[in-house]
């Protein structure tokens, strides 16, 4: 957060592109699966990456996602840029991005038994070669970034991130919502 703590809010749609890759945390405050998510995993029920094609979103399959998409009423969103960030890195991370896009529909498609096992408490209990979003995005950052250890949750990834002095928030986006 910024030093006092206040939330600034951004146009997502004015982010230049020399600011991206960004990691976004999104809260889809209208849906019955994304509140059972929340329950879960804290304020968040979603991780994606920000860049010049659209968000990159582990939705049913990963896929780019017009920023447009979630810029609507019911959504909040929290935007990460990495500082300093160098062209080998930029490029890695877009890299990593383009592979998982372009995998086939079943090597990119959501870890639903991943998702059951946290609901019931195993974590173990998933598919090895899916991953859900937060562990696509511990995964991506610790090949390009900084390590960062085990799958994390979605509020323990927004923790560890907060951590990490090359991760700045940067703002927020709220269609319509309050923040709280």
């Amino acid at each position: 957060m910024t030093p006092d703590n206040e939330k600034v809010l951004i146009d997502p749609l004015k982010i230049a592109f020399t600011d991206m890759p960004m990691v976004i945390f999104e809260a889809d405050c209208e849906g019955i699966v994304p509140f059972l998510i929340r329950e879960l995993t804290g304020p968040w029920n979603h991780a994606m990456w920000l860049t010049p094609n659209g968000f990159a979103s582990q939705g049913l399959t990963f896929e780019y996602v017009p920023v447009k998409n979630y810029m609507k009423k019911g959504f909040k969103l929290r935007f990460y840029k990495i500082k300093d960030l160098t062209n080998e890195e930029r490029l890695a991370i877009y890299t990593i991005i383009e592979k998982r896009v372009n995998l086939p529909w079943w090597q990119k498609t959501y870890d639903f038994l991943g998702v059951f096992g946290q609901f019931i408490g195993i974590r173990l209990l998933n598919v090895p070669w899916l991953s859900y979003c937060s562990e696509q995005m511990a995964s991506d950052i610790t090949k390009t970034i900084t390590p960062i250890k085990g799958k994390p949750t979605l509020s323990e990834l927004e923790e560890i991130i907060k951590t990490i002095p090359r991760f700045v928030y940067v703002g927020e986006w709220a269609g319509g919502l309050k923040w709280t």
